[in-house]
């Protein structure tokens, strides 16, 4: 099998074997597959050109992205929110009296019910019931 070198200043021709050869060819096919790849042109998400935001929220751009991998910065955003609200909530819940912020503490984050919370700290429903009204007032003032 012959195989032709192209140069700047001259064009090679060389005999290898078969083997060679198909190696050769393999290696040049695999060459020119990957700079295609580089420079397709199929699609414009391929490009690097500009997109919308209308087009970057669409679904087909959200399929490339899972398909590819990519994180979903939607769903980091959500995230940086949330952790940032979680923050702001835990922050205002610790500038609460000391006995507010145990019965917000046990019965949202601990999972007790109020009579059940009353009951355990020998205290009336009513007056479990009134730190919580007080506490969710401040609460709401203080996250506004």
């Amino acid at each position: 099998m012959k195989v032709k070198y192209q140069f700047t200043t001259e064009t090679v021709e060389i005999e290898v074997s078969d083997d060679w050869g198909n190696r050769i060819l393999e290696f040049n096919r695999a060459d020119y597959n990957s700079e295609r790849k580089d420079h397709r042109d199929d699609h414009k998400y391929h490009r690097g050109t500009p997109i919308t935001v209308d087009e970057a929220e669409s679904t087909e751009y959200s399929g490339l992205k899972k398909q590819r991998g990519q994180v979903y910065t939607d769903t980091l955003l959500d995230k940086l929110i949330q952790k940032e609200e979680d923050t702001r909530l835990h922050n205002a819940i610790n500038k609460l009296p000391e006995i507010q912020r145990k019965v917000i503490t046990a019965v949202f984050f601990d999972g007790i019910k109020p009579v059940e919370y009353a009951r355990l700290n020998g205290i009336s429903r009513s007056a479990v019931a009134q730190q919580m009204a007080t506490a969710m007032k401040y609460l709401k003032k203080f996250l506004k």
